[in-house]
């Protein structure tokens, strides 16, 4: 093969090494976040051993959303990590299709739609996540927590105070 006939074939295997990048940049938020989650649901297990009451109570919620949280970061790990393998798939079909001078396009958009809906459902798992931790942080919030009224967020800018021309 020379390396006018290989060009072509680096070229269609670009596109899902992209993907691989990608979803590896997800992957290490994703693991990030399951790590967080199992290290906070050790630390609230230790300290609810000791609590009473309305504490040990609101102790108890938040591990069973933590450990909701868990399952479906679980779930998001899995599944990105499925789309990256399928992305991997996809690059070895299409370079050995096209040295063997084989059709392999029927595979190579089966193996695209199979990774994009792995991902689309990683994505989906993320946001569930994303959802239940704000269902904890409401767990965590003081009895009768009222928020402050909306202030907007950009103050206005002050003039600055006028230099006498004399200067």
């Amino acid at each position: 093969m020379t390396l006018a006939e290989l060009f072509p074939v680096l070229q269609m295997a670009i596109a899902p090494a992209t993907l691989v990048s990608g979803v590896g940049l997800l992957l290490l938020c994703m693991s990030q976040r399951f790590a967080t989650v199992v290290d906070r649901a050790r630390s609230i297990a230790l300290s609810a051993a000791v609590l009473q009451g309305s504490s040990q109570a609101d102790a108890r919620r938040q591990l069973y959303v933590l450990s909701q949280r868990a399952r479906f970061l679980r779930g998001c790990v899995g599944t990105a990590t499925g789309s990256m393998l399928l992305a991997v798939l996809l690059m070895v079909v299409l370079v050995a299709g096209t040295t063997a001078k084989i059709d392999v396009a029927a595979a190579a958009i089966g193996l695209l739609i199979a990774c994009l809906l792995s991902l689309l459902l990683s994505l989906g798992l993320f946001l569930l996540d994303v959802n239940l931790s704000l269902n904890a942080l409401w767990i965590e919030l003081p009895r009768g927590f009222v928020l402050p009224e909306e202030r907007p967020m950009i103050r206005p800018r002050r003039r600055p105070a006028r230099l006498p021309l004399n200067v």
